[in-house]
């Protein structure tokens, strides 16, 4: 059986990653790119769902959400097992 190390999964998760990224507008959702960023009418579509460029601090709130979210869960569970 082959042991695989960490660098393995490392890189089996970076090709993963990168074929997700850049496979995303080539999958099809209600006739649209599952990801799309249409510069000339400002709006990102986002799985079907549509969003103004002037909504663009929804993305902010949620992106510092889980930051912050994160933040506090590793300082918890840093305290926990230290």
């Amino acid at each position: 059986m082959i042991k695989l190390t960490l660098r393995a999964w490392r890189w089996g998760a970076v090709l993963l990653q990168a074929s997700l990224f850049a496979g995303l507008p080539f999958i099809g959702v209600n006739n649209e790119s599952a990801l799309r960023f249409d510069v000339p009418s400002l709006k990102l579509y986002f799985f079907g769902s549509v969003l103004w460029i002037s909504e663009a601090y929804l993305i902010l709130l949620v992106l510092l959400l889980c930051i912050i979210g994160l933040m506090v869960f590793t300082i918890l569970l840093g305290r926990t097992w230290s």
